[in-house]
């Protein structure tokens, strides 16, 4: 029989739990870097790039597809990062909750 009660509690624990992983996004960092390091990316857990270091230096070679290349490479690769972070750290989180009690 239909419990309102029970659908409220579920609907509850689903809203904590999408909080919860909001919150847990925010702290995921990423950094990653390329060109031995010419390019380093700073990403957090909602993908937003939160800092672009540039080595100086690239700019005198005036190769533009060379650091585009690199900026596209460091930005898979934090891309990457956060992802798979961000998969362990929600199956964690979704084996420590029962939606049905």
């Amino acid at each position: 029989m239909f419990d309102p009660i029970k659908l409220m509690n579920m609907l509850k624990k689903v809203n904590n739990f999408k909080t919860n992983i909001e919150s847990q996004l925010k702290k995921v960092k990423s950094v990653s870097s390329s060109g031995e390091g010419m390019i380093e990316i700073h990403m957090n857990g909602l993908f937003e790039v939160e800092k672009i270091n540039i080595d100086p230096d690239i700019f005198y070679q005036k190769d533009v597809k060379f650091l585009e290349d690199l900026m596209q490479s460091c930005i898979n690769t934090s891309t990457q990062k956060v992802k798979t972070t961000l998969i362990d750290k929600i199956k964690n989180m979704a084996n420590n909750i029962d939606f049905f009690q």
